[in-house]
């Protein structure tokens, strides 16, 4: 007898979420998040940072990205990047 498995929702329906409460401080945004798949609630605490600090982490991040897409090869030559939107 073959018993057919129950199909899991997919990875993007269980990422579905609701906010239940959004609360803002000086140094950051604290969001308290309740996931519709298993009812878990999630708290979130999002850092402010100034325009400085994000061109940093954005930099540090798209560098970090581009160490992963060359793993092997020199890319300490590279001093700019753009990039191209379809």
């Amino acid at each position: 007898m073959n018993k057919k498995k129950k199909a899991l929702p997919s990875l993007w329906e269980r990422s579905e979420y609701d906010v239940i409460s959004e609360t803002e401080n000086g140094t950051e945004l604290i969001a308290v998040l309740r996931t519709r798949y298993s009812g878990t609630t999630v708290t979130c605490r999002i850092p402010k940072h100034t325009k400085e600090e994000e061109e940093k982490l954005a930099a540090d991040i798209t560098y970090a990205l581009m160490q992963i897409a060359c793993t092997g090869q020199d890319i300490s030559h590279i001093k700019n990047m753009e990039i191209l939107i379809d």
